[in-house]
């Protein structure tokens, strides 16, 4: 009877105990009660003695416990299963959750121990105590010197895991205070995840978005940054940022709007010349891509070049790459978001001498590659002034006219521009434009601009390689989509009855990089019509296809293929507001085979890329009577004239 007695006692210890041999795991339990439990902790954490887990939680004190870091080392090597028993040892763990929850809520309540108790949160997928975790980071963010600043980093990756049930709106303010706390204090990547985060929830809260605006600014001691991370989350958010960016242009120093940021910069020694004045609002707002932006993009291209007193020396390359910059991303966010509201204002930039001319020329390249009708005529108004026929016109009309001059001045056709100026031009050319360019430029050259210095110059320049090319993919092309498809995939552009043809093999530069050079400015050339073509869900699926083949063979040397790779983005957001799920899933699966690549430049165009698919899941149609559509495509004219519009047939065998 005893043997049975004694098995029967044996078998109940063993079945006390989860892991390790039962008997030593019964022996070093009952040890952490005595006076040195901290001598049986490695034991109880080798054997995993699951019933040690009520007796640490006793003697753990959030307050002034004596062993509180090791008793929270010991639980986490508890719970650390092995791979070969993997299921059943998980299986074990979920039965003693609640005691794992106990413990970790206590060790949220003590600074020293608060760091690993967040990790273990996440990792056990304990979600019912995500609102302990967020609880414990409000309560801190509220003191002007957090205790549990170590622990935030692991507790926002907790909060925000997909164990935990991902980035979610009711922690708004969570993520709020962390991306504005010091990244000095915390570090930098609880900034950044922060950031994210606000970007994944879609936040519209106006501090949220004025917090991802200093985000791009901001900078810790040891150079880390949030701009990365604060540029994909305003781009996610999409046109409710475009206000605060604009009013950030516009301003003026003392402006109540931006008061926060100036503020902020004051506080972080961040100099004028790179926020208000700077590089990267113009381009958060060129990859925006909201019409409500074209008035103050087109303000900024004509800011003075003007280097600030005493700037010390090594920060003189910094200033004028920032300058540099700034006009290249207005005239980036021309491109897209240029109407004719702005167009006046323009003309009077790009003919006043005063205007920096990298500046003018970059404005003009901005209005040729928004390639419509209107742009167009702004930029010949630029070198040209229309005629006036006193006995065919309406007196009122010969006054508006003649108020226009007065205000506009002379025509800018100094040669030095002039020379510059018919590149951008040529590029504005489309088939309704063709015939007026030529009656102006080619049979009535002379006559418009043979007084004018160094003439012999700018003749020179008309029958540049460059410029023929790109008159001459219209001139072959005419009205006819395939053939602007042939020429953009780097084929021939013929049609069918007509003498004229562009060829490839026919380009010849000084010397082999400007011949290719030139025949992507061809392709550049016929990606604009393409652009703008109207087109169904059908065909703009199709074409989307096309463009992403194209984008992906391309070398990246931005030398060489720049601007065609500008208007490839260009052409990406033109014809993917036709069918924009279709054409985020290729535009997706594109930035995946660049990725692949693992060549440095894909990192820049496949941002790019990625905020085009942000701007197509932000775009909604224009509802009829909308006076202020935010898509490009609602507002493109035809580039045929209106009676002969073009309508995109589904593409044939040939063309595809």
């Amino acid at each position: 009877m005893r043997r049975f007695l004694a098995l029967f006692v044996l078998l109940g210890m063993a079945w006390g105990c989860s892991h390790g041999e039962e008997s030593e795991c019964s022996k070093y339990v009952s040890l952490l009660g005595g006076d040195n439990p901290k001598g049986v902790f490695d034991q109880v954490a080798e054997k995993k003695c699951q019933d040690a887990v009520p007796i640490l939680i006793k003697m753990f004190d959030p307050k002034q416990g004596k062993y509180n870091k090791e008793i929270m080392r010991v639980i986490s090597d508890i719970w650390d299963p092995s791979a070969k028993q993997f299921k059943a040892e998980a299986e074990k763990f979920t039965k003693k959750k609640g005691l794992y929850s106990d413990m970790l809520r206590l060790a949220l309540q003590s600074p020293e121990t608060a760091v690993v108790a967040a990790s273990n949160i996440a990792e056990w997928k304990l979600t019912d105590l995500k609102e302990d975790l967020a609880a414990t980071l409000r309560e801190d963010l509220k003191n002007e010197q957090p205790q549990y600043a170590p622990a935030y980093s692991p507790a926002l990756i907790a909060l925000t895991s997909e164990n935990m049930g991902g980035f979610q709106s009711a922690h708004e303010d969570i993520y709020l205070a962390l991306l504005g706390s010091s990244p000095d204090i915390q570090g930098v990547e609880v900034n950044k995840l922060a950031a994210t985060a606000l970007g994944e929830i879609r936040s519209k809260n106006p501090e949220a978005i004025k917090a991802l605006i200093k985000g791009i600014f901001l900078v810790s001691k040891d150079g880390g940054t949030v701009f990365k991370e604060a540029l994909r989350s305003l781009l996610m958010v999409g046109p409710d940022t475009v206000p605060y960016l604009v009013a950030i242009v516009q301003s003026r120093p003392g402006d109540e709007a931006v008061r926060y940021m100036e503020e902020f910069t004051v506080k972080n020694a961040i100099s004028e010349w790179k926020w208000r004045n700077g590089m990267r609002i113009p381009m958060v707002l060129a990859q925006l891509r909201d019409l409500r932006a074209a008035a103050a993009l087109v303000e900024n291209i004509a800011r003075p070049v003007i280097e600030p007193p005493n700037l010390p020396e090594n920060l003189r390359q910094d200033w004028t790459i920032a300058q540099t910059n700034r006009i290249k991303f207005d005239s980036w966010g021309i491109m897209s978001v240029a109407n004719p509201d702005v167009h006046w204002q323009a003309l009077k930039i790009m003919r006043d001498r005063n205007v920096e001319g990298s500046a003018r020329l970059q404005l003009a390249l901005g209005l040729a590659f928004n390639f419509t009708p209107e742009g167009f005529a702004t930029l010949l108004r630029v070198v040209y002034e229309p005629e006036i026929d006193e006995d065919a016109m309406p007196e009122e009309e010969i006054t508006r006219i003649e108020k226009e001059q007065e205000e506009l001045g002379p025509a800018a056709k100094e040669s030095d521009f002039m020379i510059r100026y018919l590149q951008p031009l040529a590029y504005a050319v489309g088939p309704a434009e063709l015939d007026q360019f030529n009656e102006i430029f080619v049979e009535g050259f002379e006559e418009y601009y043979g007084e004018e210095d160094r003439f012999e110059d700018i003749v020179e320049k008309m029958e540049q390689v460059d410029v023929k090319v790109l008159l001459g993919v219209v001139t072959a092309c005419g009205r006819t989509l395939e053939c602007y498809e042939s020429v953009f995939q780097g084929g021939p552009g013929k049609v069918e009855g007509s003498a004229d043809a562009y060829l490839p093999e026919d380009v010849k530069g000084v010397d082999e990089r400007e011949t290719a050079y030139v025949q992507a400015m061809a392709r550049a050339k016929a990606g604009l019509v393409i652009s703008r073509w109207p087109m169904g869900s059908k065909k703009a699926k199709a074409t989307m296809q096309m463009l992403a083949k194209e984008f992906s063979a391309l070398d990246y040397d931005d030398e060489l293929f720049g601007d065609l790779r500008q208007v490839m983005l260009l052409a990406f957001e033109r014809v993917g507001v036709a069918s924009p799920k279709d054409s985020v899933e290729i535009i997706q699966a594109l930035i995946a085979k660049e990725e692949a690549k693992e060549v440095e430049p894909v990192k820049v165009w496949n941002q790019r890329l990625t905020a085009l698919v942000y701007y197509l899941d932000n775009y909604r149609a224009p509802e009829a009577g909308d006076k202020k559509p935010v898509a490009v495509e609602a507002k493109a004219a035809p580039v045929a004239e209106p009676e002969e519009k073009p309508v995109a047939e589904e593409p044939t065998e040939a063309a595809q």
